[in-house]
């Protein structure tokens, strides 16, 4: 008969071996444990403490994409717009393919009535991830501040095609077609 812990000791042994080899010569992440540190303050709220952290390391190094981001986080969290779009700004120099970053800034901007902007940040954000939904349905949001209806609807189906349990964003559709003069009531009604 098989001996259970052998067995398991033999297989920990081969899956160990396995792993080393494959990782053999390959670079290992290292981790970052002030980072770690940072992102874990902003989740549990502690957005002072963090944003000294994210100061600190950017100081340090200053072509950290990812600690520009995260500061540009802690930094709309504290309600601190112009140092979050900085922020933001900052990490699309380092990473300028961070679709969240632009999509992010993209909601700073659109917060402060910067519409155009706005919708400039969100069609960068489709650009590296088409498949971000919340981008569509922000972009829908920005032309619809605009009185751009129809753009505003054909954003907020691109959105609901992703992401079908966007709730909000058919109430959004269905404003859109109620302030749309061609639109009739039957339509409203089917949507």
């Amino acid at each position: 008969l098989c001996d259970g812990r052998g067995l398991a000791a033999a297989l920990e042994t081969a899956y160990r071996e396995m792993w080393r080899r494959y990782l053999d010569g390959r670079p290992r992440p290292v981790a970052d444990p002030e980072r770690a540190r940072m992102r874990q303050l902003r989740a549990s709220g502690r957005l002072e403490e963090a944003h000294q952290l994210a100061e600190r390391i950017v100081s340090v190094r200053p072509g950290d994409g990812d600690t520009w981001f995260q500061k540009g986080l802690i930094e709309g969290r504290m309600r601190d717009p112009v140092a979050a779009e900085e922020s933001f700004r900052r990490a699309l120099e380092c990473v300028p393919e961070k679709a969240t970053a632009h999509y992010n800034l993209g909601k700073i901007l659109y917060d402060q009535g910067r519409l155009r902007e706005s919708i400039e940040c969100y069609r960068e954000a489709l650009r590296w991830d088409p498949a971000l939904a919340i981008a569509y349905h922000n972009l829908g949001q920005s032309h619809w501040f605009l009185g751009e209806f129809d753009a505003a609807l054909l954003h907020y189906r691109k959105a609901l095609a992703l992401r079908p349990d966007f709730a909000v964003t058919y109430s959004n559709v269905l404003y859109a077609l109620s302030y749309n003069v061609m639109c009739p009531p039957e339509r409203l009604l089917e949507e």
